[in-house]
């Protein structure tokens, strides 16, 4: 048996919390076990979309001692989940699940989880500045599989966080923070053990600029289509998770064909990815589209200088100049 109660967990609550006194044990033999890492999720379940997600609670997460020993008190009107986090040891059962129970305000239910031998795989992610490589707390962490719950998790304060792989699959990941560029990756554990991988986010800065190296136009083009709308939401939603935050869109050519030309060209650029920004319903008061033609090359390929083609193309960008925001 991998788990057991003392109380029922299947009523509704008649008190405002409850404390939770558990045992995390070897179930082979009894023996309890220390440092296993215990996540706190509430349940959220949405109905429309039948897709379970799980709202991670870094204020309730608790660590065995060496007795195998943790206490929660809880909420007694939400539903939580709860899961055991070890490199050498696994829960069978996942998740250990709790709805609003029937005891006494203060009341104490015993829980006992029994795990066994066996590797998990463990993504211990941290979060930190990409500039000061400071970590960064209460970062919000956004993981969905394909079978899985969607998850939202939030870094402690030494900018940490823990998922646990059940499903063996590829999962897609987003981090945001106030002031920050969101990152948005996608990974998959396929070995067992503990995944250490640090994820650096860009932060917004007055003055700074940045540039979008795989946005690129084609010659004489300038419209946007699906494939470049796409590398432009990073850019929608750092204005979205940002509302004090105004920027200058800037485009840049290379020195090939008449200035004038380029010129022009670049300024139809930046103004059709501000149409675009505006669209998605950004105020245009926050935006500014200013074509720089050639006048801002990164290298030595002027008029009349002969360079390769991966010379020119280090030219050819869209920048991205953070020009107001409230800093609190």
């Amino acid at each position: 048996m991998a788990c057991c109660f003392s109380k029922s967990t299947a009523l509704f609550a008649q008190s405002n919390s409850y404390k939770i006194i558990g045992t995390v044990f070897y179930e082979k033999n009894g023996r309890p076990l220390r440092e296993v890492l215990i996540n706190c999720y509430r349940t959220h379940r949405d109905t429309s979309q039948q897709k379970l997600r799980l709202e991670y609670l870094p204020e309730y997460q608790s660590t065995t001692d060496k007795e195998g020993s943790f206490t929660l008190t809880l909420d007694g009107t939400q539903e939580y989940m709860l899961t055991f986090l070890s490199e050498k040891y696994t829960y069978s059962n996942n998740f250990l699940s709790f709805k609003p129970i029937n005891i006494s305000e203060g009341q104490a239910m015993q829980v006992s989880v029994g795990m066994y031998k066996g590797e998990n795989k463990i993504l211990k992610g941290k979060i930190i500045d990409q500039y000061t490589q400071k970590p960064i707390s209460k970062a919000q962490v956004y993981l969905q599989g394909e079978h899985t719950p969607i998850y939202w998790l939030s870094s402690n304060t030494k900018g940490q966080f823990y998922f646990q792989d059940q499903f063996a699959e590829k999962y897609n990941l987003r981090i945001s923070k106030p002031y920050y560029f969101q990152l948005r990756e996608s990974f998959s554990l396929e070995k067992k053990g503990v995944h250490t991988q640090v994820f650096p986010l860009l932060p917004v800065r007055i003055g700074e600029e940045y540039y979008m190296r795989s946005f690129f136009f084609n010659i004489n083009d300038f419209s946007i289509d699906e494939a470049r709308a796409q590398e432009l939401f990073f850019l929608l939603e750092m204005l979205i998770n940002n509302p004090s935050v105004s920027v200058e869109i800037g485009s840049h050519t290379d020195a090939r064909g008449d200035d004038e030309y380029n010129m022009m060209i670049s300024q139809k650029r930046a103004n059709v990815i501000v149409d675009f920004l505006v669209n998605k319903g950004i105020d245009p008061g926050r935006l500014r589209s200013v074509g720089y033609g050639e006048s801002k090359l990164l290298n030595h390929c002027e008029n009349g200088v002969m360079c390769s083609n991966k010379e020119h193309l280090e030219n050819r960008r869209i920048s991205v100049k953070i020009i107001d925001f409230d800093e609190e």
